[in-house]
């Protein structure tokens, strides 16, 4: 994946060993507070691509960034609808992990001093919300991915 920030372009790409890095000048990050201190102002830049450097750092090949909530929601509706409707049997079906409440899923934002966004699961699909300090601290950063409410009945 390239993430490009200004004039800056970086290329994530994860290694052999599942290992998150991204490379900008000839160097490679292993991490988040690496990047920043290389390219300070990446701390400033756009939410968006905050959330997909985030996502990548500490979610590696696991999570995938949700950048279009509205057509995330769209297709995981489709998709439950599908599956309960369905007479053919399934064992990935997304409707056997219960209905998620993607109402509370939103663009990525500011709230309360951590920044706030959404991914799936690569591989289940399932919908969780990220959340981490804002503005992006140097050093260690907590990162919280937490499974989404379910839909009320």
């Amino acid at each position: 994946m390239i993430i490009k920030i200004g004039n800056e372009i970086l290329l994530c790409k994860m290694t052999e060993n599942k290992i998150p890095v991204v490379i900008y000048g000839g160097h490679k990050y292993i991490n988040l507070d690496g990047l920043l201190n290389a390219i300070p102002h990446i701390a400033n830049s756009k939410l968006l691509e905050l959330c997909y450097l985030v996502s990548f750092f500490y979610g590696g090949s696991e999570y995938e960034f949700i950048e279009n909530i509205d057509d995330f929601k769209e297709k995981y509706l489709n998709v439950i609808e599908f599956d309960k409707n369905s007479l053919d049997y399934n064992p990935d079906r997304l409707i056997d992990h219960g209905e998620f409440n993607i109402r509370v899923m939103h663009s990525p934002r500011i709230v309360d001093n951590e920044l706030v966004f959404f991914v799936q699961n690569i591989k289940s699909k399932l919908p969780y919300r990220v959340s981490c300090p804002y503005p992006i601290p140097s050093g260690k950063m907590d990162v919280t991915f937490h499974l989404l409410p379910y839909a009320d009945p």
